[in-house]
């Protein structure tokens, strides 16, 4: 179309129009990458009336939107700011939001953020005198991308999806393209590659079918880094090598660094320095005389090389190269940080203890400040998982050097920091506190953690503090899916000695069994993959084979620290509150559950005129806030749950429709303050689907001990409903007669342990877990 309105154009003789499509055809080869046609085009332009504003503008805006797309900023911004000139003085205003638009985008690579968000917010601006829906999207796109810059993450991840819901009925694919990509850039820079991966693969679909290299090349970086953030090295080495074939087809060197520089990173990985070298030397070949706008890319470079150099025995130009690297917060929060970690690595590898402690605080530090900048939940999660690393090495340094109180007060600091934040407690934590902690409640604290050399269990008792080695958490994640398929496949461990209960067992409980005695109280503290098994379903003594919840009652918490805070007291009388028996808004995915009825009702029959209930039509989304939970001393669920891994706040109880609403969702119940001494969702998964590295687990039990629960019951995996119903009645005849919670639901669980009926097997009594947030 454009070529044939040019050639119209020529024939008439029309100079103004036929330069208004020549400049069009320059936007498009720009668009499409094709940069020295682009270029060559131009040098053939002269403007037919110098005096024509809009000509004028129209020209200096695509040569500007060239040196844009060839990382020459300064030639950009002088051409952008001539084309500004000329729309003003010209009175040609509609031109006026875009020329901002890409002016903005010229001081971001120029790194002026200020002058950038001046001129995008002049685009908005001029936008209102306009009914541009494209740019007035773009624009919107544009301010996400500019907080992106400004390492603004959590505001640039709600900007961008505002951006996206709007553009879903747009129809500008572009615009929607590059905010999936952008969206997904900011969760991996917070370290969130479950988020980021499925908002990368939208975009790159859509950037293949519009045919635009640059989106396509961007994307695939991003999809190799955040493949490298899950550790998966076959995706990010094929996601960087599709990532260098289109930039050699582009002849665009800058790409092409970038893409080699993640090759480098995977073969590091993979301890193949050779290769990690060849590539390196085709990177710094390709970066001499280039202008460099991307200074993560430098970033990344530095640190390669620095890892390179350690390989290579190269120990004090590593060194230099890290303490640089580590620098460079301001650039990339991940890769600075990674870089003061292994600075401190380092300087322990070349006998240097004093120094590497010193740098691994302040690798810490620094942790702290960057996280300091996140607003979301979810964001604060993410992240502290993603550089948990630096936590291990620290521990793992000091436990090396025998210094194990350290070691365990440095790790217990890690878990359940959003928790944790969230309580009115002076800062720190010590072993004496902790000791304190079991004299007072007459137990035996369990504090697990996991490393990728090996893994630590820690056994806290009023007189001492042990420690005790175990395997590497993968051997540990191993050992724990496997039990975990043989439980949910009906297996009894007990009869299968060679199993791997009983080699988990032998891990996690044989150094501290003959510690404790009968009937021992447990406060255990999991880590990683622990979280998704049941430790009283492990099977013990091989002599007189058991589970060990005949030898112990275990209460799980997600922080010893968490433990240190004295509760308010609860100012209201015993009441309970129970929700379910639904009116199911969905029967093929919801399915009546057959005892639901019966297990409200035995609820009504065992608290009589102590009991609300919301059932049937009235157990909607809005009858628990309705409810006033705050008052309420058990809040009971019976129905189905609903669980979300990527997103655990996601999570959702199914409830009766409400509208268009039948959810209640884990960041909902998060927010609404209780006191409740219990809340117990008896649905499958309840628990939660997704193990955060020093969160733990979150789902519906961290949502209610956020609200404020001082226990929750709550399933590991998806439950029987009629065993599921006489282990509730049980447990609540139980805590009538005056037990704990976690004793409570022990004693129910050992009567069907001790049955002689299919109920015995784990699979039916372990799902459920008491989680607490106090144990006094």
């Amino acid at each position: 179309m454009t070529e044939r309105s040019l050639n119209e154009a020529k024939a008439s003789g029309d100079d103004y129009w036929y330069l208004k499509f020549r400049l069009k055809k320059v936007e498009i080869l720009i668009s499409q990458s094709r940069m020295a046609e682009a270029a060559k085009l131009l040098d053939t332009l002269e403007l037919p009336h110098p005096e024509n504003g809009e000509l004028t503008a129209l020209l200096a805006t695509q040569r500007g939107w060239l040196c844009y797309r060839t990382r020459r900023p300064k030639c950009a911004v002088e051409n952008l700011l001539t084309a500004e000139a000329a729309a003003n003085s010209g009175g040609f205003t509609s031109l006026l939001p875009i020329i901002e638009l890409k002016l903005g985008n010229a001081y971001v690579q120029s790194a002026q953020m200020t002058q950038a968000e001046e001129h995008f917010r002049k685009a908005a601006k001029a936008l209102t005198m306009h009914s541009d829906a494209y740019t007035r999207l773009s624009i919107q796109g544009a301010l996400g991308f500019l907080l992106i810059q400004e390492k603004r993450y959590d505001e640039a991840i709600q900007v961008i999806e505002r951006a996206l819901d709007a553009s879903k009925s747009s129809g500008t694919r572009m615009i929607r393209a590059n905010n999936l990509l952008n969206l997904g850039d900011s969760y991996s820079q917070v370290g969130d590659a479950e988020h980021a991966a499925p908002l990368l693969d939208q975009a790159s679909k859509i950037f293949t079918e519009l045919k635009r290299p640059d989106g396509m090349h961007l994307t695939l970086v991003d999809l190799g880094d955040t493949a490298l953030q899950r550790g998966d090295l076959r995706m990010a080495e094929d996601s960087f090598h599709r990532a260098a074939t289109l930039a050699r087809s582009a002849q665009d060197n800058v790409w092409l660094a970038e893409s080699l520089s993640g090759l480098v990173t995977v073969a590091l990985e993979r301890g193949n320095h050779a290769a990690a070298g060849q590539f390196q030397a085709q990177v710094s070949t390709l970066l001499k005389g280039e202008h460099i706008a991307e200074l993560n890319l430098l970033l990344q470079n530095s640190l390669n090389a620095a890892r390179i150099a350690q390989a290579s025995g190269d120990l004090v130009r590593a060194k230099k190269l890290f303490q640089d690297a580590a620098s460079k917060g301001a650039v990339d929060w991940g890769l600075a940080l990674e870089a003061q970690a292994r600075l401190a690595q380092l300087l322990e590898a070349s006998g240097k203890p004093v120094e590497a402690e010193a740098a691994f605080r302040t690798a810490l530090q620094r942790f702290d400040v960057s996280r300091s900048r996140l607003l979301r939940d979810e964001s604060k999660l993410a992240y502290d998982s993603a550089l948990i690393y630096l936590f291990q090495q620290y521990v793992e340094f000091l436990a090396s050097r025998g210094r194990h109180a350290e070691a365990f007060e440095l790790a217990e600091s890690s878990r359940a920091r959003l928790l944790v934040e969230q309580r009115v407690a002076a800062a720190g934590s010590h072993i004496a506190q902790f000791r304190a902690l079991a004299a007072r409640s007459k137990a035996t604290l369990l504090f697990y953690w996991t490393g990728p050399q090996r893994s630590w269990l820690w056994m806290v008792t009023p007189s001492a503090t042990t420690p005790f080695q175990l395997p590497p958490e993968d051997k540990l994640k191993a050992l724990a899916a496997a039990y975990r398929q043989e439980t949910e496949g009906l297996r009894d461990p007990l009869v299968s000695q060679g199993s791997a209960g009983w080699q988990l067992s032998a891990a996690l409980l044989d150094p501290v069994r003959s510690a404790l005695g009968k009937n021992a109280r447990v406060i255990a503290v999991p880590d990683g993959s622990i979280f998704d098994i049941n430790l009283e379903s492990l099977p013990v003594d091989k002599g007189r084979p058991h589970y060990f919840i005949e030898d112990a009652e275990v209460t799980v918490v997600p922080s010893l620290s968490l433990l240190l805070d004295r509760l308010a007291p609860q100012n209201h009388t015993f009441r309970m509150l129970a929700v379910g028996d639904i009116v199911s808004p969905d029967k093929t995915r919801y399915p009546d559950l057959a005892n639901a009825t019966a297990e409200i009702q035995s609820l009504t029959t065992l608290f009589p005129g102590a009991i609300t209930t919301r059932t049937r039509s009235d157990a909607a989304p809005g009858a628990y806030r309705d409810a006033k939970p705050a008052q309420y001393s058990i809040i009971h669920f019976a129905t189905h749950a609903e669980s979300n891994r990527v997103d655990p706040l996601d999570s959702a109880v199914i409830l009766s429709r409400q509208g268009d609403q039948f959810k209640l969702y884990a960041r909902d119940i998060q927010k609404l303050r209780i006191t409740a001494e219990l809340v117990t969702i008896s649905s499958c998964s309840s628990a939660g689907s997704r193990t955060y590295a020093g969160e733990g687990l979150v789902g519906f039990a961290w949502a209610f001990l956020a609200a404020g629960a001082r226990n929750v019951v709550a399933g590991l995996w998806d439950v029987d409903d009629r065993s599921t119903a006489t282990l509730m009645k049980g447990m609540y005849d139980s805590l009538k007669r005056g037990a704990r919670p976690s004793e409570a639901l022990r004693q129910t669980q050992l009567e069907l342990v001790r049955s002689q009926g299919p109920y015995r097997k784990p699979y039916y009594w372990a799902p459920f877990e008491v989680f607490a947030r106090t144990v006094d």
